[in-house]
């Protein structure tokens, strides 16, 4: 008995440890992280970057952040929701580790103190204390949340990102105080060379008051040595090696709340600039300009923009499209109508370089026409469902872009193989029964013809639709290359199908009086598209589409 007795106390005495090390862990595990407890702080800024911070790693460091933290978790209100207005901005997130577990935390912080949130593990939400919330927006950890802590980055040819042998960058936080950011990973002592052909191009994103830019050959040769502002168009005229020494300061101002500078060197294969040529120096509104450009490796990689612009230029509706042509790209700018006349600046951006001019648009006083046709006839062709029939097929056609190019010369007016006569003219505000319920503006020419007159195609091209709507009647469409279509609607018949190859001249129908007319001996609704928008097809009738020459 006596030994039996001294065995259950040996296993008493065994077991002792283990539970007291299981009820620890327990406690350790359910119970709120003291500060001593944690060991690592991971945390993902407002950028995506992810830092962390470990005690076996940096001590002192890491003791700092978690202290930082913990006084941000001590002093709080909880709420019964964090503002639908600030879950909109991206958190801190941040996960406080023990040995036994991880918590995340979601900060939302904004330059007012008074007015920062917390997101904790246990699922609800908080109001960080304003001096706690003063002393993250203060500490080098909240630099992500100002836009203005991270020196601007240097692009070379709009592509390649530069990165700086010396800098320095100082910004300034909610309170106006200076704070020096940490450009650690940002400089690099390390040999770039961009052997890529490239364009030389430079820029930031802020541009710095003081941009120093010196080139030399690989000879030794300085091609340029001066401000980017004295740059002008600086190219090479061939594939050529370079060597590239920039200094950039922005200086400090009261109205800035950041300073800093930056000095760089790198090598580079750099190519010709891209150069654009427009046909005209003026137009007028719902004509069309030509555009030629050359050393343009990616047409597809051009942008283009008009100021002042119009909505058309800006929704998304329009991208100009550049196709390739031998050595050069060329394309079409249309001017839609609901540009203003005045002066406007077209600017044409590649590979990084930048090239602008300026156009005079010209208003040629479109005049009011009337079209008298019988109440049923407008009710079912002007109705809002025949509008939206005909917008979707004209959508569906311009929505994609043939390479091939056929036209060739200037384009037939529509009279020259039988007598005709336009009734309206494009651009003209048609004035439906007399009253403005119907309303709209004509967006080809009305050609009047004998009764089933052959109607031709205007110029070479691919016949890509024909159809009927209740708007036009029935119509045909021919593509006949960058991006220029014809359309002919208020046919009688249709003779072509789609796929069709036509010359010039070739019957696509004959005159008659489908759709919205008022030609009632038969005619035909004349219309051409450059890039998806109706311009004024007389444009062409005898100086046809072209471009711009290199010389």
């Amino acid at each position: 008995m006596k030994k039996t007795a001294i065995i259950l106390l040996c296993a008493v005495i065994l077991v002792i440890p283990t539970v007291i090390a299981i009820v620890n862990y327990s406690h350790v595990k359910y119970a709120p992280a003291g500060e001593k407890d944690v060991t690592r702080v991971v945390i993902e800024d407002v950028d995506g970057v992810v830092t962390t911070y470990d005690r076996e790693e940096s001590e002192q460091r890491t003791d700092e952040v978690i202290a930082l933290f913990f006084r941000l978790n001590s002093n709080k209100t909880e709420i019964v929701a964090v503002p639908d207005t600030v879950l909109q901005d991206k958190p801190y997130l941040v996960t406080i580790s023990t040995k036994v577990k991880s918590e995340e935390y979601r900060y939302y912080f904004s330059m007012d103190p008074n007015l920062c949130y917390l997101f904790g593990p246990d699922g609800k939400s908080y109001q960080i204390g304003a001096n706690e919330a003063a002393e993250f927006l203060s500490s080098d950890l909240s630099s992500s949340f100002y836009d203005n802590s991270t020196l601007p980055k240097l692009m070379l040819s709009g592509v390649y990102e530069v990165a700086p042998r010396e800098a320095s960058w100082t910004y300034k936080n909610f309170r106006g105080d200076s704070i020096v950011s940490d450009l650690t990973g940002v400089v690099s002592s390390a040999e770039q060379n961009f052997t890529e052909d490239v364009i030389f191009s430079l820029t930031y994103e802020t541009e710095p008051d003081y941009f120093g830019i010196k080139v030399t050959d690989s000879s030794g040769d300085v091609i340029f040595d001066d401000q980017k502002s004295n740059l002008g168009s600086f190219t090479v005229d061939s594939e050529k090696t370079v060597y590239v020494e920039v200094t950039s300061k922005w200086y400090e101002d009261e109205s800035r709340s950041f300073s800093g500078e930056a000095s760089y060197v790198f090598g580079a294969q750099l190519s010709p600039a891209p150069a654009f040529r427009i046909s005209a120096d003026s137009v007028v509104r719902g004509g069309f300009l030509t555009v030629s450009g050359k050393n343009v490796a990616d047409p597809a990689s051009v942008t283009f923009s008009i100021d002042p612009s119009a909505d058309f230029y800006t929704s998304g509706q329009f991208k100009l499209n550049f196709f390739k042509d031998g050595d050069l790209v060329k394309a079409i700018i249309p001017i839609h109508t609901s540009l203003e006349a005045g002066e406007h600046r077209i600017t044409f951006t590649a590979s990084g370089a930048e090239q602008s001019a300026l156009i005079n648009i010209t208003d040629p006083g479109y005049p009011d026409s009337g079209m008298d046709v019988t109440a049923e006839k407008a009710d079912e062709c002007l109705s809002e469902a025949a509008k939206t029939e005909f917008e979707n097929m004209v959508a569906d056609i311009v929505k994609t872009d043939s390479p091939e190019v056929l036209l060739d010369g200037y384009f037939l007016s529509g009279g020259e193989q039988y007598t005709s006569w336009v009734i309206r003219s494009f651009g003209s505000r048609v004035l439906v029964n007399g009253g403005e319920k119907y309303s709209f503006i004509n967006n080809g020419v009305d050609v009047q013809y004998g009764w089933a007159a052959d109607v031709s195609a205007l110029n070479k091209g691919k016949v890509v639709y024909t159809g009927e709507t209740a708007f036009t009647g029935k119509i045909v469409v021919i593509e006949h290359g960058y991006g220029v279509r014809t359309w002919y609607w208020n046919l009688g018949d249709i003779s072509v199908s789609v796929g069709d190859i036509l010359e010039q001249g070739d019957t696509v129908g004959h005159a008659g009086s489908t759709g919205l007319t008022d030609m009632i001996y038969g005619g035909v609704h004349l219309a051409m598209s450059a890039g998806g928008v109706f311009v004024n097809p007389s444009v062409t009738w005898s100086g046809g589409v072209t471009f711009p020459e290199f010389g």
